[in-house]
């Protein structure tokens, strides 16, 4: 991140995964790492309180992203999801079986 006035490095970061496991990992892996010759810290970030951008004081007890409750949603999701495709592939391969089955008559 830039300042838009300055364009000086504010020295963080957001990174997005598609998952907890990748990030989980990131934070692992990235834990003693140095760039730019200064320590790395790595870690979820706070959620916003009211959609506002919270400061240092207003983080203090503020929940990160990472809880529990977000692993067990994205869980929950990722498992609809495979169910969904694991439908649909089977649909697909019923489908084609359907149609060789009748070209072979």
């Amino acid at each position: 991140m830039r300042d838009s006035e300055t364009g000086k490095s504010k020295q963080y970061g957001f990174v997005c995964f598609d998952n907890f496991e990748s990030s989980d990992n990131a934070i692992q892996q990235m834990k003693g790492q140095y760039l730019g010759g200064k320590p790395v810290d790595v870690s979820y970030s706070f959620k916003k309180e009211g959609g506002a951008q919270a400061g240092p004081q207003a983080q203090m007890g503020a929940e990160k992203h990472g809880s529990v409750a977000e692993r067990v949603i994205a869980y929950a999701s990722m498992q609809q999801n495979n169910n969904k495709a694991a439908s649909a592939k089977m649909v697909h391969f019923q489908e084609d079986h359907q149609l060789k089955g009748n070209s072979e008559k």
